[in-house]
């Protein structure tokens, strides 16, 4: 007995044969003789995804599955901003459909039919989508939710109730999409044991079957190794290394991932043996297990290859923009999975909800302006490479006990725990290491003051030139050295000129302009902050932040960059250039030099990347705040370095003025004819006038010495010439003056040296 429904709304034929349902889509086929018509009946295999349009018009949505075409429009009314997706043919064709264009979803939620049918699809959809690389698979308890209704009255769980029945019942949408979500699990597919030949891997481990060698002698089965899974091949993104990535859990039940190179499988058993046995993997030592283990490694098939990358941050793969962090890979190509070749990657970890992270430190942070600007800066990091900008730090440098590291530790926040921070005082291979982890994120470093004076402006230079030492590899050849983007946040009790100065030294132009001293003191006289609380007090407002830090963190910099990805990251570069552009066009005056130029476009980016941060809803401030912060700090940056002329010319003015200031008197010897009887010791040189007239002649052997120490005389004379600063005859920065009968060449200083009220040229 056959009866047939028809179902317009989804254009399909229901058939009931003997209470098997057989759902057959129209379709519009072509007969054997060439004919064209339309019939009910299903395409070829594999067979396309109901819902195909609006993934593709939103390929980086969250993913909804659901059994059939009706529900598929009942749940999009639920999941407004996800992709709605289900699959033709019913429960009994899941291995019909072609699940391929899921490949790189970076989430999907499964919501099965309450029954048996049902739950067996959702499971078979949920394996093949991991076995497409989707990490984030999750099933809605379909019972649990059946049980419930929208009153929250309990009942027994009607059988084959779905998403429809549930409007058709009255269910608030807002109301069914929380409970939905609130009932899914995460699906947990197991491992993917791979075995072959003679070897078996099982729960309960590696196992080889030994051929015996007598006639009447038994076959043994001996133990290798625990159990493990290799998911699949590695190689960086020129094609080389390859290697095997292998994956377990020790006996605490930590997850353990390593990458054995192909070439470590030509070497000694013993040492690949050591190397995994160190991550808690069991090996066994009999004579012979261990070359078995690695002819089982290298005979292991599978499918699935990797990208691998030494560093964090964007990479370049298969054409695409892609963004890499040790626990997920943000805009992969969907042909491919791109993971982090590196084992230190703890500090990434994430705690807490994006929305408690955003409550309990953004928004607090929105009221006070240098907490604005640590975590400004910590959005700044994914932004260099887009804008194309160099490395660069801030240090937020004052007294202690002022909320410096409390504010590092919020900045820090953004991509990891309390653990994420890293201490100045490293060794050159330590910081290479932590710069490489850090890249296009945020590098952290707590108190300056505890560097080595003596390699302070060399670790400046080398953090932020972006690539560490050459180095040999074992076969003597050059390995390719560690490189990094990294915006770093610094704090201490000094700024980094001084640290510098500390090692007997002066602060150069480049270092200066590459980590940008700041007064961590927002000046209200509350240390780092901008006001206290009730009671007038800022210790219990860093109290605050601190106890927030330890319960949230490592959310907010992820579901940046995803948004980034999202909106399109060429598309986010342009605009994040232009607006750096206007900031640099509106805080400058024309004619600034091009290192205070290039500080306000370091500061703008840190404005722009606090700015994005807002409109993507991550941070709860008023717009303008992260823009108001960067402003404030470049202001202050600038008049703290002595005005925006170049950095060199700032250097020459305050060296030779503070050796006139020193030694005006006691160096420099009257003109005669001048009342003085004092007798100059260590003479510089001659003084005469007074007042807006007053020069002074400077020796040119001691202006190299003494007055330029350290400097460049010539760049020094011109410096000061090219402010007014210095008297010059025709085109020579030295003047012909004469004392009696005596006429010789001299540096002549005019009195706007220490007025500063010079006549540029």
């Amino acid at each position: 007995r056959i009866n047939v429904v028809r179902r317009s709304k989804q254009n399909t034929y229901r058939t009931v044969v003997d209470g098997e349902k057989d759902i057959r889509p129209l379709t519009w086929v072509r007969e054997a003789d060439g004919k064209e018509h339309w019939a009910f009946k299903h395409l070829r295999a594999p067979r396309p995804l109901y819902g195909l349009d609006h993934l593709a018009k939103r390929p980086q949505a969250s993913i909804i599955i659901v059994e059939g075409e009706q529900c598929a429009e009942a749940a999009r009314t639920v999941f407004p901003r996800s992709v709605v997706l289900t699959w033709p043919g019913g429960s009994n064709a899941v291995s019909k459909a072609n699940w391929a264009p899921l490949v790189g979803a970076e989430r999907v939620m499964l919501w099965p039919d309450n029954d048996d049918p049902g739950a067996k699809a959702a499971s078979q959809i949920a394996k093949v989508l991991a076995g497409l690389g989707i990490g984030n698979i999750s099933v809605v308890d379909a019972a649990a939710l059946a049980s419930q209704t929208h009153s929250s009255v309990h009942r027994d769980a009607p059988k084959g109730w779905d998403v429809a029945d549930a409007i058709d019942e009255g269910w608030a949408v807002d109301a069914l999409r929380k409970a939905a979500v609130g009932l899914a699990k995460v699906f947990d597919p197991g491992p993917a044991y791979v075995s072959h030949g003679p070897f078996d891997m099982r729960a309960a481990g590696l196992f080889c079957t030994v051929r015996a060698k007598g006639k009447d002698a038994d076959d043994e089965e001996i133990r290798l190794s625990g159990p493990f899974e290799i998911p699949g091949r590695a190689r960086d993104a020129h094609g080389g290394q390859w290697a095997r990535v292998l994956r377990w859990k020790d006996g605490d039940g930590r997850e353990h991932t390593a990458s054995v190179n192909d070439a470590d499988l030509h070497g000694e058993a013993s040492a690949l043996a050591a190397k995994l046995a160190h991550g808690g993997l069991q090996i066994a030592t009999a004579r012979g297990s261990r070359e078995r283990l690695v002819a089982y490694i290298n005979g292991a098939f599978v499918h699935k290859n990797f990208t691998t990358v030494e560093r964090t941050g964007w990479h370049d793969v298969a054409g695409k923009a892609v963004y890499v962090l040790p626990a997920q890979s943000i805009g992969a190509p969907a042909s491919e999975t791109v993971r982090l070749q590196s084992g230190a990657t703890a500090a990434y970890g994430a705690k807490g909800t994006l929305a408690g992270w955003r409550e309990a430190i953004g928004e607090r942070a929105g009221s006070h302006s240098r907490a604005v600007l640590a975590l400004s800066v910590a959005f700044a990091g994914p932004l260099l490479h887009l804008t194309g900008q160099d490395g660069f730090g801030v240090n937020l440098f004052g007294s202690s006990s002022r909320g410096k590291t409390t504010l590092l530790q919020v900045a820090a926040s953004v991509w990891g725990g309390p653990s994420f921070l890293r201490a100045w005082r490293s060794t050159g291979n330590a910081l290479e290491a932590s710069a490489a982890l850090a890249s296009d994120t945020l590098l952290p470093l707590d108190e300056i003051g505890a560097v080595d004076a003596r390699d302070a402006g060399a670790a400046i230079y080398a953090l932020f030139n972006g690539q560490g030492k050459g180095r040999a590899g074992r076969d003597g050849n050059l390995r390719e050295p560690k490189s990094w983007r990294i915006v770093a946040l610094s704090s201490g009790e000094m700024p980094m000129s001084a640290k510098v100065a500390e090692g007997g030294k002066r602060a150069m132009a480049g270092q200066s302009v590459r980590m940008l001293d700041i007064q961590a003191d927002a000046g209200h006289g509350f240390g780092c902050f901008d006001h206290g609380d009730e009671d007038g007090d800022a210790g219990p407002i860093s109290n605050a932040f601190k106890e927030a830090v330890r319960g949230t963190y490592g959310t907010a910099g992820p579901a940046y960059v995803q948004r980034v990805v999202a909106d399109g990251v060429a598309e986010v570069a342009d605009d994040c250039k232009a607006a750096v552009a206007a900031f640099v066009e509106k805080e400058l005056r024309p004619g600034a030099d091009g290192q205070v130029s290039r500080v306000a476009a370091r500061l703008g980016l840190i404005g722009v990347a606090g700015e994005l941060a807002t409109t993507y809803g991550l941070t709860g401030w008023q717009t303008g705040a992260a823009m108001n912060a960067a402003r404030q700090a470049l202001a202050e940056w600038i008049e703290a370095r002595g005005g925006v002329e170049p950095s060199e010319t700032t250097t020459a003015i305050s060296a030779v003025r503070k050796f006139i200031e020193n030694n005006g008197d006691a160096r420099f010897e009257l003109v005669a004819g001048t009342v003085d009887n004092r007798v100059v010791i260590n003479r510089a040189g001659y003084r005469k006038g007074v007042g807006s007239d007053q020069e002074w002649w400077c020796l040119p052997e001691v202006w190299k010495s003494d007055i330029c120490a350290g400097l460049d005389p010539v760049g020094v004379a011109k410096a000061l010439a090219g402010c007014g600063m210095l008297r010059r005859q025709a085109n020579k920065l030295q003047c012909k003056v004469r004392i009696g009968d005596r006429t010789f060449w001299a540096y002549v200083l005019t009195a706007s040296i220490i007025d500063g009220a010079g006549d540029a040229e």
